[in-house]
């Protein structure tokens, strides 16, 4: 699986203080307006997301597709707020890897 451009920025050598927590990005999967799903579904910073799951929507053309994560991991945060428009491969979420075996980070 091929990294996005953010991605890679990510991934870089950017030690900081010497701390490395890796990322995974979700991103839109096509241009438009982004819409946060209902309440009782959308997850909140801290959930457990798993891959597949959709975070969000990006709506266009009155026609909403669901922006999916593709990987597990615990949600960081929303880079998206409701109605903000968004390119395709936009950043809209981020998580911190997780594995049940492992557990939460």
């Amino acid at each position: 699986m091929s990294l996005t451009r953010a991605e890679e920025a990510i991934e870089a050598d950017h030690d900081g203080e010497g701390a490395h927590s890796p990322v995974r990005l979700v991103v839109a999967p096509t241009a438009g307006r982004f819409v946060s799903l209902t309440p009782e579904v959308q997850p909140q910073a801290g959930d457990i997301v798993v891959a597949g799951q959709p975070v969000g929507l990006v709506e266009m053309a009155r026609t909403q597709v669901e922006a999916r994560s593709a990987f597990s991991g615990v949600l960081v945060g929303m880079l998206a707020v409701e109605g903000q428009r968004v390119r395709p491969d936009q950043p809209i979420a981020w998580l911190q890897p997780y594995t049940p075996e492992a557990g939460a980070p």
